[in-house]
This record gives C-alpha cells, structure tokens and sequence, in this order.
C-alpha cells in the first residue's frame, strides 16, 4: 500500500509538473502557471480542489525535499501517514534544512508508528530552525479566536487555541 501510495505521488507531482510547463510555454506568468492543477486533479482523484493542492504539495515536499522519507515510503518501510507527518512537522522549513532533518530522521522513521513520528520529526524541526520555532510559538498567541461548531442533540463545541501553560494549567486568560 506504501508503494502504491508513493507512485501515486509520484504521478501526482510529474502530473502537476508537466500542466505548469505546459502553461508556461503557452505564455502564463510563473505566478500563475500553477492555476487549476489542483482542480484536475481533485476531479481525477475525486477530492476537492483544497485536498489536490495539499497532496500536490506533499508529493512535491517528499519527492524533492525528503528524498529518505520518501524512499522509505516507495519501499514499504513507512505509511503515507508518516510520510505525511513529517511533511507537516517540516512544512516551515527551507529545503536545505528540510534535507537535514529528512537525513537525521530516516534512520530511525521505519520504526516508528505515526503517533510516535510526530516527536522525533518536531524535535528535529526545532533544533535546525531554533529561531523559527521561537517566532511561531510567538504569533498564535495574538491570534486567539474562539469557534462554535455545531454538535449533535442541540449542542455545540466551543474552542479556542490558548497557550499551552494556561490550557494545561486549566488558567483562563
């Protein structure tokens, strides 16, 4: 299933490719040449336009800038969700330091489950890019919201993103 799901990528991303080299030799911007990939591909993979364009970036994430992740999924080693995982723990980075960490990670990634991946992958997204960490740990906290959805028997959820030391000290703020 691993294998399956690494071709597919793999389609995925020389798919998208071939459609923004097509749109440019037709004259569109490089800004704009990407337009409407995600939408063929969602109507091929019978996903909505927002789903494409998340796989489209993963596949282009694990095929050009974590070569060892993606290998391991190619070969079975690891599942699409770790795969996916460290694609989303390593989004921030540049790809320089998304390679390094690939690099670090692979040797132990294959035994790992994807609930115990996501450690690994943060810690070592953390230390490549120590300033980075301390600057996105600093923005959502200005960036509070509350959302209301609703909930089945005339109910609703109320949520609301909060630091960490008071949602785990129970403080309010």
């Amino acid at each position: 299933k691993a294998a399956a799901a690494a071709a597919q990528l793999q389609m995925i991303a020389d798919f998208a490719a071939s459609q923004e080299a097509a749109n440019r030799a037709m004259g569109v911007e490089a800004r704009q040449a990407r337009r409407g990939i995600p939408e063929q591909i969602g109507l091929a993979r019978k996903v909505s336009p927002a789903a494409a364009a998340r796989q489209v970036s993963q596949a282009r994430a694990l095929i050009d800038q974590l070569p060892e992740t993606y290998g391991l999924l190619r070969n079975g080693h690891i599942s699409e969700h770790v795969a996916a995982i460290v694609v989303t723990e390593t989004s921030h980075l540049t790809g320089p330091d998304r390679r390094l960490v690939d690099t670090r990670l692979a040797g132990q990634l294959a035994q790992l489950s994807p609930r115990r991946a996501e450690a690994p992958a943060r810690r070592l997204a953390i230390e490549v890019d120590q300033a980075g960490a301390g600057r996105r740990a600093s923005n959502p906290r200005g960036d509070r919201r509350i959302s209301i959805r609703p909930a089945p028997d005339t109910m609703a959820i109320v949520s609301a993103p909060v630091p960490c030391e008071e949602g785990v000290g129970g403080r309010s703020g």
